[in-house]
């Protein structure tokens, strides 16, 4: 953590700290309202009194308007709590943390310092090893057809955190493993290890260096698999290793309880003396600001466990819940357009039987097509109404500008925006094919992107494009039986924080421009789809960040204006002319350069007919 960074925490912990004890003077003497706290009673409901009633003691002496009652809560116990309103304060493992927080959203107030060997961590992993002797038993790969036991399926650091190194190196811990056994506590592995009951075990960090200084074991009897991971996060940690390091157990706050209430409480907890009764009872040093879960949410979700057992999985299930209307109205556009032709067909057939009928036929022939224009015309309605309101990007953009021309009535390119406090994402998506089939294309990107970003909390492109990539793949697999059909799209996408003044940008074979004065600089995207079949599915996007200087101004474009003929020559707009009109008029207002850009593309493409969808975004922050 930088000078910096600990500058800021410690100036919020005192007005926290200042907050806290200006409320509690001014609160009433009144009779304390009662406030739970359910504490997951993972060694038992009475360990858990013993460990735990000291702080409910220690948060009551210092808020003096509330009275804190202890919960001990099982595994099964925890979710009807939550569900019924049983708790205000949940302390629970991280995985069960990020559980209740997808679920009910919960949120956390701080994080547990964990008192190890006399001092307090707020990290940890797992441990996987085996016993000394053990010359089989090197790497990971090694407890292939091995027996192997862990503490519990839902442990994080006594099974999940190993499973997840175990998956990474290709190891399927129930097909690949000769068997897997769990037992209820850290202890009870470590001596099945030892006793060659199994192979080899895993356990949360620091047991095997409590157990050897209780003289319970002799710790250089067994063999840990190391992790390679390096930072200082790791070079500065003191124990035996073989996952990623994650945060340690959070306090969070059930929905319902009010932030008056989890402001004192954090206030009180962060004030806790490592060398009070509270804290040696919980044998931890204390407690701290509360740290990003972000890593052990990625961790559910790469094992799909709960609350991610369906995670990643979109269907035209959702395409249709989501887009009903628009499905309808194509639907009902491709059924007239199909009742149009045989309608036809029936009039070609009676053209030879009476030359008399042609003026009655072409009335009814007129007035089907009126009907499919009318619905086609609906169905565009409906997709320009489904695009980002104009008017949205008002608060998030000094100045801006969209061109979105279809080919069509209906075309196969939008574009996209997301914005959320000071920071936003806009992207373009440029999908196979026009008109219909076009417009059925950018539901499924759009549905895609809108469940990436918000399921998955994404704010990084690369991992945004590498998952829709996965998912459109993983949608449109059905189309591999056919080599007449790979369909998928091309698309690039910034993310703008305006606190830091960075914009970081990723592409699937679209390119960034970007200008402050006679200078234009282009980014070129990944020269990779998203979507193909014979897209990589493994395939990982690249990230570009830029500083945003002041008078910097910003351009993406589908291939449509690029691609289109037209001049003296006949040859493609091309790239060149859309770098020099930039040059020439990124300092002009944003309005007059949407304008002036329109006029040129017009004028270039003059008799010739639109070849492609044109969708052009220039904006600056």
């Amino acid at each position: 953590m930088s000078n910096v960074t600990r500058a800021f925490f410690a100036i919020m912990l005192m007005i926290s700290l200042g907050f806290y004890e200006a409320v509690r003077a001014e609160t009433p003497a009144e009779t304390p309202r009662d406030v739970r706290v359910g504490v997951l009673a993972h060694m038992g409901k009475d360990r858990c009194r013993e460990n735990w009633q000291p702080t409910m003691d220690y948060l009551t002496a210092h808020i003096p308007a509330y009275k804190f009652t202890l919960v001990p809560l099982t595994f099964v116990e925890i979710d009807n709590a939550i569900v019924n309103g049983l708790v205000e304060f949940i302390i629970a493992n991280s995985s069960i943390y990020i559980e209740l927080e997808v679920k009910y959203r919960v949120s956390r107030i701080a994080t547990m310092e964990n008192l190890t060997l006399g001092k307090g961590y707020t990290m940890f992993g797992g441990v996987i090893f085996t016993r000394a002797d053990r010359s089989d038993i090197n790497k990971i790969e090694d407890l292939r057809r091995k027996r192997f036991m862990g503490v519990d399926k839902t442990s994080l650091g006594g099974w999940r955190m190993a499973w997840g190194e175990l998956k990474k190196h290709g190891i399927n811990p129930w097909t690949d493993l000769s068997s897997v056994e769990f037992t209820d506590r850290h202890q009870n592995v470590v001596h099945a290890v030892k006793n060659g009951t199994v192979d080899a075990g895993t356990v949360r960090t620091d047991t095997l260096e409590r157990m050897a200084a209780k003289k319970e074991i002799d710790i250089n009897e067994f063999k840990v698999i190391k992790y390679k991971g390096k930072g200082p996060n790791y070079d500065d940690f003191p124990f035996h290793l073989s996952t990623p390091l994650y945060p340690e157990w959070p306090i969070a706050k059930v929905k319902h309880t009010p932030n008056i209430i989890a402001k004192l409480t954090a206030s009180a907890l962060l004030e806790m003396p490592k060398d009070s009764t509270a804290a040696k009872a919980a044998n931890i040093e204390g407690w701290t600001i509360p740290l990003n879960y972000e890593a052990v949410d990625d961790l559910l979700k790469y094992l799909r466990v709960s609350p991610y057992e369906d995670y990643g999985k979109v269907t035209w299930r959702d395409i249709l819940r989501d887009h009903w209307i628009t499905v309808t109205a194509i639907a009902v556009s491709i059924l007239a357009m199909a009742i149009f032709l045989l309608y036809i067909s029936r009039l070609n057939m009676r053209l030879n039987e009476s030359q008399q009928k042609l003026a009655h036929s072409y009335e009814k022939l007129e007035e089907a097509n009126t009907h499919i224009m009318d619905s086609i015309q609906y169905a565009s309605s409906i997709q320009r109404a489904i695009l980002p309101q104009i008017q949205s990007l008002n608060g998030h953009m000094a100045e801006y500008f969209v061109i979105w021309r279809p080919r069509d009535v209906i075309g196969g390119d939008i574009f996209w925006f997301y914005g959320q406090h000071s920071n936003f994402m806009i992207a373009i998506i440029d999908c196979t094919g026009h008109g219909v089939p076009g417009a059925i294309m950018t539901m499924l990107a759009g549905t895609t992107l809108n469940r990436v970003v918000n399921e998955s909390g994404y704010a990084d492109p690369s991992k945004i494009l590498t998952r829709m990539n996965i998912l459109i793949r993983a949608t449109l697999a059905g189309e591999k039986e056919s080599v007449l059909y790979d369909n998928g799209l091309d698309i690039g996408i910034c993310c703008v924080d305006k606190q830091t003044k960075t914009l970081t940008f990723a592409g699937a074979k679209i390119s960034l421009f970007f200008a402050s004065g006679p200078f234009v600089h282009e980014i070129k995207g990944d020269h990779e789809s998203v979507g193909y079949q014979t897209s990589k599915p493994d395939y990982v996007f690249t990230n570009h960040t830029i500083n945003i200087a002041d008078e910097m101004n910003f351009y993406m474009m589908t291939d449509g204006m690029a691609g289109q003929v037209g001049g003296v020559a006949g040859i493609p707009f091309g790239k060149k002319r859309f770098r020099e009109f930039i040059a020439a008029n990124n300092t002009k207002p944003f309005q007059d350069q949407h304008t002036m850009l329109i006029e040129l593309y017009d004028q270039y493409r003059a008799d010739e007919t639109q070849r492609d969808d044109v969708t052009v975004i220039g904006f600056r922050v």
